[in-house]
């Protein structure tokens, strides 16, 4: 084996462990030392089209049919023909989250997730939905997908970590065996491998013919866009849904049909349920999530909280809302989205009732952060409020350190 196919074989290892990175590293040094190794040619496109860089990897399949007149870089990239739409819709859903449209987002996220173009991202935000709704197992779930690819994922592992504040078990990844099977070099022709790479998501085969050079096979998995089957929209179960005064299945119905292609009837109705939600539901789920923020469930707290959000925009208790959001994380330990809330409170209602405690919070959180930030809250607080029983010995000490 020459010393191009035996970093090849490196790189393998590599990502085999979930370092996909150190992959790509060790690709580059392959495609170096020999050219003409279409195997390292192929595995290092493939390794940016599960990163999502599809462009990146079109070069490369591309690069490798025009240089060694590669059949199965060729295959590659007639599989990629639908990745550009999957990639729009991607973007859709990440934007939906943006807009708190979790369950949208999600349904989008899945069909995405049929492919295994940039199925790292894809997975990533999936968790990050199922965490802002409260299903931590199945956020878990695609956690582990991206871990076993990517074991040094920055989001995979800040969502981890927001998953073992909910005391969530999140579980390690396994390693992945791959059984190397020597063959004889012919002529300049590497000899590789053959095993499925990748029990992660991947059908990533290498191996060689019994009379010919190396033969890798991958089949890309394509989105396959079939005709969806016409839904029947539940008009009658919503309409019992508003008399029973059923918000949380309110919530569902209008997250999944309000950018459907309604009828002007299902439209109004959906409409009436969206205004009910916007006064009647926002209290409910803000009544709900300060009961079990007695009780001292914060977690659970928040999972209602966020309802409250979605729709409470125009309502009287969006202030409190906001607040309670930001108390809520900063007490579960997720400081990131603490953070969030409270300095849109801040942004929104610096006059409000709760400003003066979200700046001391704020002042002291980035304190261990952000020295410059925390100061100017610090001083906020003491200009704005100076009677606060919050511009105190610790406001003073970071405003004169």
């Amino acid at each position: 084996m020459d010393k191009s196919s035996k970093i090849y074989s490196k790189a393998l290892r590599a990502y085999n462990n979930g370092y996909i990175d150190k992959a790509l590293d060790i690709c580059e040094k392959s495609i170096g030392y020999n050219i003409k190794n279409s195997a390292a040619i192929n595995l290092k496109g493939l390794l940016y089209y599960i990163k999502g860089d599809l462009i990146t990897a079109q070069k490369l399949w591309k690069m490798n049919y025009n240089l060694n007149k590669d059949s199965i870089a060729k295959k590659y990239l007639e599989d990629t023909k639908n990745d550009e739409e999957n990639f729009k819709l991607y973007l859709k859903a990440v934007k939906l989250i943006k807009n708190h449209k979790i369950n949208e987002a999600i349904i989008i996220l899945k069909e995405c997730n049929k492919s295994d173009y940039n199925c790292v991202n894809i997975n990533n935000y999936i968790a990050i939905c199922y965490i802002k709704i409260g299903k931590y197992k199945e956020a878990s779930k695609h956690l582990n997908k991206v871990l076993n690819i990517d074991k040094k994922n920055t989001m995979a592992l800040n969502s981890y970590k927001a998953l073992k504040s909910y005391g969530i078990k999140v579980y390690k990844p396994r390693k992945k065996y791959i059984i190397i099977i020597v063959f004889i070099i012919i002529t300049i022709i590497s000899v590789f491998v053959y095993r499925n790479l990748y029990a992660k998501k991947l059908s990533f085969n290498i191996g060689i013919n019994k009379n010919k050079s190396i033969n890798s096979n991958y089949k890309i998995s394509k989105i396959k866009y079939k005709k969806p089957k016409k839904e029947i929209f539940p008009y009658q179960d919503i309409q019992k849904c508003i008399k029973n005064k059923d918000y949380n299945k309110i919530f569902d119905y209008i997250s999944y049909w309000r950018n459907k292609d309604l009828s002007i009837n299902d439209k109004y109705l959906l409409s009436q349920a969206e205004k009910i939600m916007e006064h009647e539901g926002v209290e409910y789920f803000y009544n709900l999530s300060t009961d079990y923020m007695n009780k001292g469930d914060f977690k659970k707290s928040t999972v209602f909280l966020l309802k409250a959000y979605e729709y409470g925009k125009n309502n009287y208790l969006y202030p409190h809302i906001v607040y309670t959001l930001g108390n809520c994380f900063q007490n579960i330990g997720n400081i990131e989205s603490s953070l969030v809330y409270y300095e849109e409170y801040i942004k929104k209602f610096e006059n409000g009732d709760y400003a003066d405690i979200v700046l001391y919070n704020l002042s002291l959180i980035y304190s261990n952060i952000n020295k410059n930030k925390s100061k100017e809250y610090a001083k906020r607080l003491i200009e704005k409020y100076p009677e606060s029983m919050y511009n105190n010995s610790n406001i003073r000490a970071i405003v004169n350190n």
